[in-house]
């Protein structure tokens, strides 16, 4: 009998779900990684095959960030990246209050979700298992988990 963990886990690489799943810890936790004047300029938008890409808002702040690359790097290597790069886009600023709103994920209208593409839909539907299918589509919609009042 197989481990539904291991069938999760194989499905979740084959969708490319653990690089989302990632990407949302990333941003999640981006405040408390670095400083908030770097926070205030950069923003991790995708990750793919291990490659983060990073959103920067200005061409000074790309070249800075181009240079501090190892850095940036080292600070994130808890989650065994490849590589790091850097491009001009829009950055989500997320306001640093006090202590107690760091560890809370940031509100949905935030971060830059993406759509979940209609393949994956697809294929969660060809899931025989009513149940395992309902646990993935609660997976995928809760990606981004947002504060909930």
């Amino acid at each position: 009998m197989v481990k539904a963990g291991h069938v999760l886990n194989k499905l979740s690489c084959e969708l490319g779900l653990d690089s989302a799943i990632k990407l949302g810890t990333i941003q999640s936790k981006w405040q408390a990684i670095f400083d908030n004047n770097l926070t205030l300029h950069m923003y991790p938008y995708d990750l793919r095959d291990n490659r983060l890409l990073v959103y920067v808002d200005s061409p000074v702040w790309l070249r800075e960030l181009t240079y501090l690359k190892k850095e940036v790097l080292s600070k994130l290597s808890d989650f065994l990246l490849k590589d790091i790069t850097f491009k001009i886009g829009k950055v989500v600023r997320n306001k640093r209050s006090n202590s107690s709103t760091l560890n809370k994920a940031p509100l949905d209208s935030e971060i830059p979700i993406q759509q979940t593409p209609l393949w994956v839909s697809e294929e969660i539907q060809k899931v025989k298992d009513e149940e395992l299918r309902k646990i993935l589509l609660c997976i995928i919609n809760n990606m981004h988990p947002a504060e909930k009042e």
